[in-house]
């Protein structure tokens, strides 16, 4: 299922930087930082992804392959719990961070690419959040996001999909470019939700 983002104004607000928040990872892409995620050949510093993972039961069975393999990765921004130590956000990703932080219970952020021509099994997290997925980057193409019975497309930056993450989701990149958007997992109170 998906939502509306009219639900949610500081997801509008986020919505309203996306051409910074994308100019700010455009500008790391090639630094020494982001060149192993943009590679595939993540650093072992990204065990918040790991945790997330974890704690999220998103396991290699029901992803239908390990989480750092060429189709998808994920370059965290924050993590509840457990502070990111091995850079530090806030020089690198001020606008990224900034937003991200003005979101009510935040759980997990990070920066989620997912490769051309590939996809990521249908699959569901333990607990019942909200994923905010924000496109940073104009795609030779579209992508598409499941939710339950219901599909998004994603193809320029400022496309969005809001999904409950303990419905079955799938994404399918038909592109020929890298997807990369910015996803943000927080609970929420779905009795306050409209479609």
């Amino acid at each position: 299922m998906f939502y509306e983002i009219d639900n949610f104004p500081f997801l509008q607000e986020i919505l309203k930087e996306v051409d910074l928040i994308a100019a700010e990872f455009k500008a790391q892409q090639s630094s020494p930082l982001l060149k192993d995620f943009i590679s595939n050949d993540f650093p072992e510093g990204c065990s918040h992804i790991d945790y997330y993972a974890k704690e999220q039961e998103i396991t290699p069975t029901n992803l239908g392959f390990d989480f750092r393999n060429e189709a998808w990765g994920a370059f965290p921004l924050y993590k509840n719990g457990f502070e990111i130590k091995w850079y530090n956000v806030n020089r690198v990703f001020p606008t990224a961070l900034k937003n991200i932080l003005k979101v009510p219970n935040l759980y997990f952020s990070s920066f989620i690419k997912l490769a051309a021509k590939k996809g990521i099994k249908s699959h569901k997290h333990l607990e019942r959040h909200l994923a905010f997925h924000l496109c940073l980057e104009n795609l030779d193409g579209h992508s598409e996001i499941y939710c339950g019975n219901e599909k998004r497309i994603l193809k320029n930056r400022g496309d969005w999909a809001i999904f409950d993450t303990s419905v079955s989701h799938s994404s399918f990149n038909f592109s020929n470019t890298n997807r990369i958007n910015i996803a943000i997992d927080f609970p929420y109170n779905f009795n306050k939700l409209k479609k």
